[in-house]
Formats: structure tokens, C-alpha cells, sequence
């Protein structure tokens, strides 16, 4: 498992904003100030409690030291977003 610290992780963000605003959607959670690690925490601590659960036991969160997480684990997360995003798409919204 790897970990970034949260002013790398704050300076890698800054330097692929756009590319994260535009592929991603992530956006800054205040308009005064760049793309930083608090705006991943936001996305990751704020996302259902089931869901911050299942990426804590994937090995995807973020604490003091930074952000952890574990390259080989990304296949399924990317796999229950993906079912996620698809059916809130599709406006089912009971459960997702």
C-alpha cells in the first residue's frame, strides 16, 4: 500500500486540475482557493457511509499521513463506481 502525503497529494491535484475538473468532475469545494487533498477527503469522507467502507477496505482513505491506497485495488472500485454512476443515470435510486 502506498501513501501521499496531503501537500504532495495537494501539489500533484494542482498540477492535473484541469484534467481532474474535466475528466473526473472533481472541482474545488471553495471557490477562493485551488484544487487541494481536502477536496479528495470531501469527495471520499462525504461519499455514504456503505461506500466509504467498501474504499476503506480497499484500501482507499485518507488520514493524517496523507492518502492511502493500493494500485492493485483500483479495478474494483473503478468496477462498483461505474455501477454506481450507472444507475444513478438511470434514475435508480433506491439502494445506490
Amino acid at each position: 500500500m502506498a501513501i501521499v502525503s496531503s501537500d504532495q497529494l495537494s501539489s500533484d491535484m494542482q498540477s492535473s486540475a484541469r484534467q481532474l475538473r474535466e475528466q473526473v468532475g472533481l472541482v474545488p469545494q471553495a471557490q477562493d482557493r485551488p484544487l487541494n487533498a481536502n477536496d479528495l477527503l470531501f469527495y471520499i469522507s462525504e461519499t455514504s457511509m456503505p461506500m466509504a467502507s467498501f474504499m476503506r477496505d480497499h484500501g482507499l482513505y485518507m488520514d493524517a499521513d496523507g492518502l492511502h491506497f493500493d494500485l492493485a485495488q483500483f479495478p474494483a472500485i473503478r468496477e462498483v463506481a461505474g455501477k454506481v454512476i450507472d444507475e444513478h443515470e438511470a434514475g435508480n435510486l433506491e439502494g445506490v
